[in-house]
């Protein structure tokens, strides 16, 4: 029995297993594979501490300090289910080493396997994080982290001046198109037939961002000069 089970691996489950170290619990961090969305990202400068770094050794930075406690989180679980036992317990049936499952409430009851708990903890903290929906077209994965960015705030910098593509028409996009032109960017707005966020959000872009909208463009290719 834990006192506590932390799922996920990257910047908030790391905070959470410093402070469950610090305070002596009796606790385990699970995830699929350490680093999470850090892991992925290329040249980081908005880090507080480190003015240069990079994704894989911001990572390794978090693995370092929880060693430095001597947590060493157990990677290559999935979790598939997190239920309460009668005494009020939660318990964590995971997929070890493989491709997750569907999950067991979206089964037929008739073919609902007998559910074990790997894992029993008074209390469980879900730090899976988010992860950004991609495109799917080519090229998006050979560009990531070389153009194709998915953090206008943490990336856009990087771009000063440049024409910048934002591809979207939620209230992420269009403040991601409202940043850009803080930043002296000229940007433009790429989405079907209409823009989903609000109204008040889509106002801020201004008069020139809305001339510069190009509609009811499909999914296409991502290019670029050198990879």
């Amino acid at each position: 029995m834990y006192d506590l089970i932390i799922i996920g691996g990257s910047a908030a489950s790391a905070t959470a297993g410093i402070y469950a170290a610090r305070r002596k619990l009796n606790f385990k961090i699970i995830t699929k594979e350490f680093g999470g969305e850090v892991a992925t990202s290329g040249e980081i400068g908005n880090w507080p501490g480190q003015i240069h770094t990079d994704g894989i050794k911001l990572a390794q930075d978090f693995k370092d300090h929880l060693k430095s406690y001597g947590i060493d989180p157990e990677e290559g679980v999935w979790v598939q289910k997190v239920t309460k036992t009668e005494e009020g317990n939660f318990c964590i049936t995971t997929m070890k080493d493989s491709q997750p499952v569907i999950a067991a409430d979206k089964l037929d009851s008739a073919s609902e396997p007998a559910f074990k708990c790997d894992y029993e903890a008074k209390s469980v903290i879900i730090a899976t994080g988010v992860h950004p929906r991609m495109l799917d077209v080519s090229g998006e994965k050979e560009y990531r982290n070389k153009g194709v960015s998915y953090c206008t705030t943490c990336d856009g910098p990087l771009f000063p001046g440049k024409v910048v593509a934002t591809i979207g028409g939620g209230n992420g996009a269009l403040e991601s198109a409202i940043k850009s032109l803080f930043d002296k960017q000229e940007s433009k707005i790429q989405r079907r037939r209409y823009f989903g966020g609000e109204n008040s959000v889509f106002a801020e872009c201004g008069s020139d961002l809305r001339r510069s909208n190009r509609r009811n463009h499909g999914r296409a290719i991502c290019e670029g000069d050198e990879v």
